[in-house]
């Protein structure tokens, strides 16, 4: 039962925050252009369980390198529902570690909104890991050394930004908390097995951007934080953070500018927490670290209103696609569509039933098409070559806001191309057909495409090269009964190679069977296979 007290303890006030951001959020849905990624994630989820590999981005891509747990979360509860428990779990778990602070019920507060406006930012999968890592390090501090590891490594399966973030902070307990270093080293160990074990598993690709001058923001916020907080820990892991960045400015990995995350989430919070200045100075200083959230949060909120960002927006490209698809007939089945990116990437999720050639996955793009992002390396030869080499039938060019990996591409397709020829426009797109488009197969027929597989027919010892990206987990069934098929499936330099020991139709598609193996180079029968090392998203 709730009593005045309860209401103005830190719990209190955090959930109550927890509320009124639930009521707004519910009423205003921002479409921010993060949400989008969320979104898609969740609708391949609900159409396939518990997915592995999905054909309609990029060619094909591994999905638990980002999140191997919340998508299934996001599909079965909603991605709203999903995100507005996250906060309250993180809130409620927030006040309980600020309540030695100088201010607790402040920094209760304080932590309540931060997690509320990253949700607000659409990363509902860094809010659930976020909420997780928040109730290891509860379980850290209160000493229940078993559930901190088990939810360190939870909070790593649900967001492997979130589980790095755990593991910097549980090395900084190791080194100023010695009643807590066996516990923190153990976390940090078994964060490092999981990290280990997803990348031999489901290997990402791509790096994320980070300069110098994506530093500068959180580099104030950190030294700001270790210059007026009292608690040891909290300035240790800001140094930590700080001198983490020097290497990810040499190669940034998968992580790249998402590691000044912890620093836009946290650093409010620590000052309203742990400042120890008198209350005006403590006004400068929290308005001053919280400039750079607040401006992030409204850039991503702006994109968020704009008519892109809507089913509408995209219902009459859809409409020319089918129909020019329905005209050409068998011809072009099978050919995947470059809609060019808006800022806010909202086309990804609603228009993902066509095989897009790229998608919203900032460190998959740079690596498969790194023609976008190389200086100089677009150019009418280059960018015919790369449509070929993704089977493109179709090229979407949106009168919208664009992506800054797609301002040049826009550019180029609306100078006049040789290859492409204008087949429907309105005051939204322009929608191109590319002539004489490269098949997505050779060696067998494509008989239907769908973004969780590709039906065939084929021939018993043809050798098939597929414009698929290869994926340890794509195998061949048969499409009526869904029985395991014989087949040799090999990695041909980042692309599928299938030969089948049978004649007829087969289905490739993907599943997750970790405890079968496969000889070097072939996949036994079913829809698996043995699983070499790479990099991790």
């Amino acid at each position: 039962m709730f009593t005045r007290h309860n209401l103005r303890s830190p719990a209190g006030l955090a959930t109550i925050c927890a509320v009124v951001f639930a009521l707004i959020y519910a009423l205003w849905d921002p479409r921010a252009p993060d949400l989008a990624a969320q979104v898609a994630r969740a609708n391949v989820a609900r159409g396939d369980g518990l997915p592995v590999w999905w054909g309609g981005w990029f060619g094909g891509i591994n999905l638990p390198s980002y999140s191997t747990v919340v998508p299934i979360s996001m599909a079965t509860f909603g991605v709203r529902a999903t995100g507005v428990t996250a906060v309250f779990a993180s809130s409620y778990g927030g006040s309980k570690l600020v309540r030695d602070a100088l201010r607790p019920r402040a920094g209760a507060i304080a932590i309540a909104v931060a997690q509320g406006a990253d949700l607000l930012n659409g990363r509902v999968t860094f809010t659930v890991g976020a909420a997780v890592a928040i109730w290891a390090l509860v379980a850290l501090r209160y000493h229940f050394a078993k559930t901190a590891v088990v939810l360190s490594v939870a909070s790593f399966l649900c967001s492997p930004l979130a589980g790095f973030f755990v593991g910097l902070i549980a090395v900084t307990v190791a080194i100023t908390r010695p009643d807590h270093r066996r516990t923190a080293i153990a976390s940090a160990v078994a964060l490092l097995a999981a990290a280990g074990a997803l990348a031999v598993l489901f290997p990402g690709t791509g790096t994320m951007p980070f300069s110098f001058t994506d530093t500068l923001p959180a580099g104030f916020a950190c030294l700001l934080v270790i210059a007026i907080c009292a608690n040891r820990t909290i300035r240790v892991t800001a140094a930590l953070l700080i001198l983490s960045f020097i290497p990810l400015l040499i190669e940034p990995l998968a992580i790249g500018n998402n590691v000044t995350r912890l620093a836009w989430l946290a650093a409010v919070p620590a000052v309203v927490a742990y400042g120890r200045v008198q209350r005006a100075w403590l006004v400068v200083a929290a308005a001053s670290v919280a400039i750079w959230p607040i401006g992030d949060l409204s850039g991503q909120l702006h994109a968020a209103h704009q008519p892109s960002s809507h089913f509408a927006f995209y219902e009459n490209l859809a409409q020319a696609i089918q129909q020019n698809e329905r005209v050409s007939g068998s011809a072009m089945l099978g050919r995947r569509v470059e809609m060019i990116d808006t800022k806010n990437h909202w086309g990804t999720v609603y228009m993902a039933g066509f095989s897009l050639a790229r998608g919203w996955d900032r460190q998959a793009d740079r690596a498969d098409n790194a023609i976008f992002y190389v200086p100089d390396a677009l150019n009418a030869v280059t960018y015919r070559e790369w449509l070929d080499s993704l089977a493109v039938g179709y090229v979407a060019v949106p009168n919208a806001p664009l992506d800054y990996a797609s301002v040049k591409e826009a550019a180029l397709v609306r100078s006049g191309l040789p290859y492409l020829k204008l087949v429907w426009s309105n005051p939204d797109w322009q929608l191109y057909a590319v002539t004489d488009p490269a098949p997505l197969a050779t060696g067998a027929t494509v008989t239907s495409v769908d973004s969780h597989g590709i039906d065939l027919q084929t021939q018993a010892g043809e050798v098939i090269d597929l414009k698929v990206r290869y994926s340890a987990y794509i195998g061949a069934v048969n499409p009526t009964t869904h029985a395991a098929l014989p087949a040799c499936i090999v990695d041909n330099d980042g692309w599928l190679e299938v030969t089948m020991q049978t004649s007829g139709p087969v289905r490739l598609t993907s599943d997750f069977q970790p405890g079968r193996s496969a000889p070097a180079g072939c996949v036994q029968p079913g829809p698996s296979s043995s699983v070499a090392p790479a990099s991790s998203n």
